[in-house]
């Protein structure tokens, strides 16, 4: 290459990045001198680089389309658009939280479920156990779910016939009875159990000698199935049901409370 052929292409790689800094541009392309002699045209920018700095662009607009859904939003494809609705079948709290709106018994449900039912598998309703409480059991006497969609009186409340119970059996004493569970039922309190005992989990019958009735109430062993006395606050139909002798009776109703 010739002086001037050298001194030519100087100038014109000088141009080329007075006019890439005019132009504002973030990355001036790399001129490479050829050696003398070569016969070699201008040298061009790293095509690796060029393509990383449009890899680069690229996920940076792929993040902010990502973004732009919410920050903080759950990960739902496909729940609804924005931030994204919980998925029926997923955990929630309110209706809003969910992609139906329906939120029931801590689940979110495709459709709305009734009294005394639960969501399984965010895609149908099913009666929750007999025995189970519900905000729209709410009745008086105390209330729950009898397994088959309806609130009936609950465990150790009063009752005239069985149907009448959500669970266990209407235990008669003198025409009114109280809804019970009947020896070896599982249990979780003395008031459920027609014995008035829930030992380790499992209703029991009781011992006088020695009593071995919690709470410090008497055990009742002068009939065929011994029973503990009822605490006081226990429904009852008869002062014999409670261990202070005491049934305070509600009127007109033929049950009360041990006082």
């Amino acid at each position: 290459m010739t002086r001037t052929h050298f001194d030519t292409v100087r100038a014109v790689s000088m141009l080329f990045v007075l006019s890439a800094l005019v132009a504002g541009c973030d990355r001036i392309l790399e001129i490479k001198e050829l050696p003398v002699g070569t016969g070699g045209a201008l040298g061009t920018g790293s095509t690796s680089d060029a393509s990383t700095t449009a890899t680069t662009a690229t996920t940076t607009s792929s993040t902010t389309a990502m973004s732009s859904t919410g920050t903080g939003c759950p990960a739902n494809p496909g729940c609804g658009p924005g931030c994204p609705k919980l998925c029926d079948g997923a955990q929630c709290m309110t209706g809003t939280q969910c992609k139906h709106g329906h939120c029931v018994e801590g689940i979110c449900c495709a459709i709305a479920c009734g009294t005394c039912q639960q969501c399984a598998g965010g895609t149908q309703c099913t009666n929750v156990l007999a025995g189970t409480p519900d905000p729209a059991c709410n009745g008086t006497p105390a209330q729950a779910c009898n397994g088959a969609g309806a609130c009936k009186a609950a465990l150790g409340a009063p009752c005239m016939t069985l149907s009448d119970c959500s669970a266990g059996v209407c235990l008669n004493f003198t025409g009114t009875g109280l809804c019970k569970l009947e020896p070896t039922s599982p249990c979780t309190s003395d008031v459920q159990c027609g014995q008035g005992f829930c030992k380790q989990g499992t209703c029991a019958t009781c011992t006088a000698s020695p009593d071995d009735c919690p709470g410090g109430r008497q055990c009742n062993a002068s009939v065929t199935t011994p029973f503990c006395l009822l605490p006081n606050g226990a429904y009852c139909v008869a002062n014999a049901n409670c261990n202070s002798g005491t049934c305070t009776m509600v009127a007109p109703a033929m049950w009360g409370t041990c006082t």
